[in-house]
């Protein structure tokens, strides 16, 4: 992809919409209110960029961060196992407490930056491993892989405005 792709924010959105649409209906089909939720929160992000209600990699990675991190928390509340809920919760208050520090105005540590740019690798790397592990003979496996697609590109995406010196500057 080129600088100037990466640097468009209508397709961002378009990219987040369609991974949060594909992750809803998946979600849906599968019963699972969590992936729902998860997917709401990318389709609101999606749209907020798309329609420059949101632009800047900052306020992209800002907003990302509060909405996802928010739906986290209620995705969490949502699972059965202990473990589950408490990591779900904890990566939730983590990720909205750090957009929030960037909403206030307030710099972050570097240290949380490069955190995050290892989250947004290890996410990436998951995704390829959801794309190669899918059933690609069920609907539901051409689903998921489509969404999986979406999902590595979104994550790209992220990866791409943590690395921009723009981000960087706040986390500075």
């Amino acid at each position: 992809m080129s600088s100037s792709v990466l640097d468009n924010y209508k397709i961002f959105g378009i990219v987040a919409l369609i991974s949060g649409l594909i992750a809803v209906a998946a979600s849906i089909w599968a019963k699972n209110m969590s992936g729902v939720v998860l997917g709401l929160a990318l389709l609101v992000i999606g749209l907020l960029a798309y329609t420059g209600r949101i632009t800047g990699k900052v306020n992209i990675v800002m907003f990302y961060l509060i909405i996802y991190g928010i739906a986290y928390i209620v995705a969490g509340a949502l699972q059965e196992n202990a473990f589950v809920i408490v990591t779900c919760i904890l990566i939730g208050v983590i990720a909205a407490f750090l957009g929030f520090t960037m909403y206030s105005g307030k710099t972050s540590s570097e240290i949380w930056r490069i955190i995050l740019i290892i989250v947004f690798v290890l996410l990436i790397i998951i995704g390829f491993l959801d794309i190669i592990d899918n059933d690609f003979g069920k609907l539901e496996g051409i689903i998921a892989t489509i969404g999986s697609v979406f999902a590595v590109i979104t994550n790209v995406y992220m990866l791409f405005f943590m690395l921009s010196n723009e981000v960087k500057k706040k986390f500075n």
